[in-house]
């Protein structure tokens, strides 16, 4: 159990949270800086500039200092009016002044004296060009996010960023980082997953004012990220009641394939992805309780999806036919935001969202040859609350205070725990590709995570020759997740061609089983449990020197202690096996219980980041700016990290064995009846809190990015820029699981030279390569797994990067980039590499041509996207978008003899990469959508009614098993993959989508 200081950190933060009501930092705001000078250019002091906006509660102002300087800091998006007034000068407003959030703008003021009170309104473009900013940052406004063709949810938005992939999880990855190192913030705080590291909450833009993408050269205040840093900036109402209704309707007839039905029965393809039907309705409403004083903001929405799996039927091993079948999916969301400006010094800002979708077949589980028998019904609930409080001291120094809780409940229930299947264990056939049977394990989490955070920033100018922004910050963060998994299905069985014996070509009836660790019981497994306290410090010092240089400077320290409660492992009841387990490990699955004493501090990160940033304006015209930055930023820990620290985690404690069919019938029974040969299983358990560090490396330090970015942007134009940046990251430090029984350089190894045909997959051509592979010695110790820093690990990342950005103005808008890269290394980015025991490190065979392109290697990615207001209130928009293909190469399955230069050998068969990752390619992608809406003004309001027209050009794609190797027998001869040349999916749909939106 959680300790009681741990719970009372817990509820001191809440009742902070409610009494106190906590802010909008800064993080959610942009800033206006400028100077006031005579007509002769010297500097005015005490002139009073003033701000107002219809996202403003009332008014600021602000008396420029002896050098004629002024500034608001911390000012929401959007549209600003300028006015600066001095007794015997013309008074200048300055309106349409935008405000994007994370970014500086700066206005300067030329005042002439005036005999009586004159008004003069100057009319001039706001700069797109941030020259007081070392950041490589993208801004996302509600015009872009209304107009362009996309799907209704910031990851889609996050999507056409420069240089970002999207995943299956609802992630990116950013410039070839790992999925899970980004981090989403929603009005100031993390809603990140803790467990999982994915973005908790689905947001749509109806709810949304602007999103920023830091994508390089974050600042020290940013903290648990070591990618990109999405930061939301929600609606907060405003002086005038204001709201819209939105209604998304598409249908199975208004799809089609780009391939076309016949093309589609000859690749003998099941039907591609599309919806049968998709309803959504979102309803916003904001505006006043108190005017300049109290707002409100509220956003409900619904969805219901049916959605055609990309599937292709077949007939399994078992007998049983699997047909097409669908996803459906249920959502329910709310959105609720109070404003408050409690004193002209004091704001306040409260926020609830939270939903709760249910899914079923879960589409993750989805691919073209998995029986929907392999798949849970998802049931996902998160909510997030926060609150901000902002004090103004005086207008040179402000404090922020943000509290953030978010809690997550998910269950993933299987088709047995439904009662809608038998008992059956999940099977692979290798020469089809197919799977089917049950999913083996059920799912249920729970994790909850609070967040504190405080800054203070302070302006000092004029100070060592330079004006300087100091901030300094402090925060806290606790988490704790509980992970249950479960299953009466716990075996997992291997076919070949239509039979239940793993080919072997030495005895074709040996087949083989795996075993895993979970249970039938829920919380069969502890639950596993984890919690964890960070502490962190910053201190950053934005340095102005002269009207020119800017200079980021700022150092942030990170304190994070992972601890596990206690766990209890009831015993290992065997339903399916009838007690197979016990005979093959006694000593794993044990019938009685266990219990894993608590763990405190198991292992603690802690890393100086320091962050060094330049901008240079080097023409003094604020329209161009050159800017560098370099900065070390570590991984945050989220719970999957730790499962090193449960001697009960299933992914760790299975048993593979070798199953020796005796009476020939397809059933696995029980000795003496057929023999079993345990080839794989862990060492022991290991429940001893002083021995941990036979799992664990309690001495393992923080994984960490370096990342240097620099480059060049210049306006060209009113509202136009380009830019050009050179981008390189490299991941070090990593964490990854050695087997320290088995080290890989241990004479347990035994090293076994083949022959293997090349790409012409035939011996005694010029192609021919050799290799070397292992065996095991038969007497080797089973494996002991140590997750720890593994120096032979490497992630790198270069990229320059081509960007256009042409604001709405003049009835047009475009945004675009072009991104060359190179994502290098010996390990992916990928989910399972987060947990550091998915990296492949525990065999030398895993090292084999191991370097190359990763999984997330895309050398050229194109993105453009614009829209242009026509005649007749008629708007076009469009988005474009082009990815080369995902890095490949060919393996080869290598049979072992029982003896390697007359040792005896327990390794019946290996995998190795022929060729290095990225020597062929799969087929690149583009995709080309298309929106075109017609706009009615109403008496009330202005409607809008548009369609999208998805993949309008018909791109299309066939993803092909490219994997052109093959088995290398003990004897020396070679087949060919029976999978190569394999259509895997046919991608390609023509599609349509009608909008009604009503607003006013």
């Amino acid at each position: 159990m959680a300790s009681k200081n741990s719970y009372r950190v817990l509820g001191l933060a809440l009742l902070i949270l409610f009494i106190f009501s906590p802010l909008l930092g800064q993080r959610q705001t942009g800033a206006i800086s400028g100077v006031v000078t005579d007509e002769e250019g010297s500097s005015l002091p005490g002139v009073e500039v003033t701000v107002s906006s219809p996202v403003l509660m009332g008014t600021r102002s602000f008396v420029t200092l002896s050098d004629g300087s002024f500034r608001f800091p911390a000012v929401p998006p959007g549209t600003y009016k300028i006015t600066a007034k001095l007794a015997s000068f013309q008074t200048i407003e300055r309106p349409d002044v935008i405000i994007n959030v994370g970014t500086t703008v700066t206005v300067n003021f030329e005042m002439k004296p005036a005999a009586q009170e004159v008004e003069v309104v100057v009319t001039a473009p706001t700069p797109v060009v941030d020259t007081k900013s070392s950041k490589l940052t993208t801004v996302y406004t509600s015009d872009i996010m209304t107009n362009i063709p996309l799907g209704r949810d910031v990851f889609f938005v996050a999507q056409t960023a420069p240089g970002t992939i999207g995943d299956v999880s609802s992630m990116v990855s950013v410039h070839g980082s790992v999925l899970m190192q980004s981090r989403y913030v929603l009005d100031g705080v993390d809603i990140t997953d803790p467990l999982r590291g994915y973005r908790a909450s689905s947001l749509t833009f109806d709810a949304v004012e602007e999103v920023e993408m830091v994508l390089g050269g974050q600042g020290a205040e940013n903290a648990k990220s070591s990618a990109a840093f999405i930061n939301v900036v929600t609606k907060s109402g405003g002086n005038k009641l204001s709201g819209g209704l939105t209604t998304v309707y598409t249908s199975e007839g208004l799809f089609s394939s780009a391939f076309g039905d016949d093309t589609l029965k000859a690749l003998k393809m099941g039907t591609p992805i599309f919806d049968k039907y998709n309803y959504e309705v979102s309803l916003s409403l904001g505006g006043p309780i108190i005017k300049d004083k109290l707002w409100f903001f509220v956003n409900p929405r619904y969805t219901l999806w049916e959605r055609n799996a990309n599937f292709i039927p077949f007939t399994a091993g078992s007998g049983e036919s699997f047909g097409p079948y669908t996803n459906k999916r249920k959502d329910i969301l709310g959105f609720a935001k109070i404003t408050a400006q409690i004193t002209n010094n004091l704001k306040f800002m409260t926020m609830f969202h939270g939903y709760q979708g249910v899914e079923k077949p879960y589409s993750w589980w989805n691919s073209p040859r998995r029986a929907p028998t392999y798949t849970h019904e998802l049931t996902y609930t998160p909510w997030t609350l926060s609150s901000v409080l902002s004090y103004v001291l005086d207008q040179n120094t402000f404090s922020d205070l943000k509290v953030g809780y978010v809690k997550i409940a998910q269950q993933n229930l299987d088709l047995y725990e439904l009662g809608e299947r038998p008992l059956e264990m999940y099977a692979y056939d290798r020469y089809y590709g197919t799977e089917w049977g049950l999913i083996p394990w059920n799912e249920d989490y729970d994790r909850k995570k609070l967040d504190l955070d405080w800054t203070l920033t302070r302006f000092l100018d004029n100070f060592a020759g330079a004006n300087h922004e100091l901030k300094f910050g402090a925060g806290y963060t606790y988490w704790r997740t509980r992970t249950s998994y479960y299953s009466a299905a716990n075996y997992e069985t291997y076919w070949y061609h239509d039979t239940p014996w793993n080919y072997n070509d030495t005895d074709p009836y040996v087949g083989d089983v795996w075993i895993s660790n979970y249970n039938e019981q829920r919380d069969s497994i502890g639950p596993q449990l984890a919690e964890a306290k960070r502490l962190g410090v910053f201190f950053q010092d934005i340095v102005s020197i002269g009207k020119r240089l800017t200079l980021n400077l700022g150092v942030r320290y990170d304190r994070v202690a992972v601890s596990r409660p206690e766990e209890v492992r009831p015993g290992w009841f065997d339903e399916y096996g009838a007690g197979l387990a016990q005979v093959l490990a006694p000593d794993i699955f044990l019938t009685e219980d266990i219990v894993a004493p608590e763990i405190k501090n198991a292992f603690i990160w802690g890393k100086l980041q320091p962050r060094i940033g330049l901008s240079f304006d080097p023409f003094g015209d604020g329209k161009t700016v050159l800017r560098a930055n370099w900065a070390r930023m570590t991984d945050d820990i989220v719970g999957d990290m730790t499962a090193g620290l449960h001697p009960f985690d299933p992914w760790e404690n299975g048993v593979y064995a070798l199953w020796f069919d005796i009476d020939r019938d397809g059933w696995r029974d029980l000795p003496p009846t057929d023999n079993y040969l345990v080839l794989d299983r862990p060492a022991k358990y290991n429940t001893d809190p002083d021995e941990l560090s036979s799992f664990l490396d309690r001495d393992m330090t923080s994984p960490f990015v370096d990342e240097l970015t620099a480059g060049i942007s210049r306006e060209l134009f009113k509202d136009f820029s380009l830019g050009l940046t050179y981008i390189y990251r490299e991941n070090k430090n990593i964490a990854d699981t050695l087997d320290t029984n088995n080290p890989l350089d241990s004479p347990n190894w035994l090293p076994y030279d083949v022959t293997e045909p090349g790409p012409d997959a035939a011996l005694g051509t010029a192609d021919d390569a050799s290799l070397t592979v292992y065996g095991l010695k038969s007497d080797a110790p089973f494996t002991q797994r140590l997750r720890t820093n593994v120096d032979m690990i490497e992630r790198k990342y270069q990229g320059v990067e081509f960007t256009a950005n042409k604001r709405m103005s003049n009835g047009w808008q475009l945004s675009g980039s072009v991104t060359y890269s190179k994502t290098y290394g010996n390990i992916g980015g990928g989910w399972g590499i987060w947990r550091g025991d998915r990296g492949g490190f525990l065999s030398p065979n895993q090292l084999v041509n191991r370097s190359g392109r990763t999984n997330y290697d895309r050398p050229l990615i194109i993105k453009l996207m614009g829209t242009a207001i026509l005649p007749f209130d008629i708007i076009l928009s469009a988005f474009y978008s082009h990815y080369d293909g995902a890095p490949n190469n060919r393996t080869v399955t290598v049979y072992l003899p029982a003896t390697i230069g007359g040792v005896p050998n327990r390794t019946t068969n290996v995998t190795v990469n022929a060729e290095a990752p990225g020597t062929i390619r799969g087929s690149s992608s583009d995709s080309f959508d298309l929106r075109l809406e017609k706009a009615f003004n109403l008496p009330v309001g202005r409607l809008g009614i548009y369609v999208d027209a998805f993949n309008i050009l018909g791109f299309r794609q066939l993803n092909v098993n490219q994997n052109n190797g093959g088995y290398i027998y003990a004897n020396g001869t070679f087949s060919r993959f029976p999978t190569y040349g394999q259509i895997n999916s046919a991608l390609g749909v023509r599609s349509f989508k009608f909008t009604l939106r009503y607003n006013f």
